[in-house]
Order: C-alpha cells, then sequence, then structure tokens
C-alpha cells in the first residue's frame, strides 16, 4: 500500500478511502482528545503501532538511570517516543499505569542491574528488530470504525 510507505515520523495515522484510492495522513490517532473514528464503507482507518515493537514485562521495572521523565502520557506516545529518541538510543521503558507516567532508558537488563518486581509499573523492552524510523519500520494496525 503506498499509503504506509509515505508514512513519516510525524504522522500517526492515515486513512485510506479504496474508490478513489486516496490516502490523507493525521498528527492524531485515537489515543488523543477528541479524535472520534466515523463509521464508512468506503474509507479504511490505519494507525502506527509502536508499543507491538516492545516486550511487555507486568509488574517489573528496570533497576537503572532514567533518561528522560514523561508525565501523562499513554504507553502508545511513550513507545512512540522511545522509537523516535534522538538524544539517546532509547532501549525501553519503565510506565508506571495508574499515574501514566514514562520513563525513557537506555540501558537494558543485561548491561544494568536487571529488573525487580514493581506493582504499579511494567517494563517495556525494544524489540531486536527495531530501528529508528524509515521504510519498513512500522507497523500498521487496521482500527474499527464507530468508536
Amino acid at each position: 500500500m503506498r499509503c504506509g510507505e509515505e508514512i513519516v515520523s510525524g504522522c500517526k495515522s492515515f486513512d485510506f478511502h479504496s474508490a478513489s484510492r486516496v490516502c490523507k495522513l493525521f498528527s492524531v490517532n485515537v489515543d488523543d482528545t477528541d479524535v472520534h473514528l466515523i463509521d464508512s464503507d468506503v474509507t479504511d482507518h490505519y494507525e502506527t503501532i509502536y508499543r507491538n515493537l516492545f516486550n511487555r514485562l507486568p509488574k517489573h521495572r528496570l533497576t537503572t538511570d532514567e533518561h528522560r521523565a514523561l508525565p501523562g502520557v499513554s504507553v502508545e506516545l511513550c513507545a512512540r517516543k522511545c522509537v523516535v529518541e534522538a538524544a539517546f538510543k532509547c532501549n525501553g521503558f519503565n510506565y508506571e499505569t495508574a499515574a501514566r507516567k514514562c520513563f525513557l532508558l537506555e540501558q537494558t537488563p543485561s548491561d544494568s542491574n536487571g529488573v525487580i518486581r514493581s506493582p504499579e509499573t511494567d517494563f517495556y523492552e525494544r524489540g531486536p528488530d527495531v530501528h529508528p524510523p524509515g521504510k519498513g519500520w512500522y507497523q500498521l494496525q487496521k482500527t474499527p470504525t464507530g468508536t
């Protein structure tokens, strides 16, 4: 799909109109405030899914220095920030679920003190094939309409 090939780092989603074969890129997705999908028989909605690029270890945290704290963000936005981080190689993040707090990490379990149980935190480790944005780096997911 040509639409998917045109996704750039600022794009979170796109609509593909099957009859006209037109693609509309968006800098928002359904996780953003005041964004709602409208049911359509001729348009499909797709979103990049960054969280699928990480392995999740529930109720654990990596014991290391956190490079950047991002308060009030979703897991999806945290994963996106990790993948596009330019100041250091983000290898994962600790995510405090109830507080919606994200902590980007450079170290991995093998080059730190490892992970410990933490009831309020999930650790996300970057998968081995996750590279900075470029052609073919993203995963797309068709989003159900009417939500």
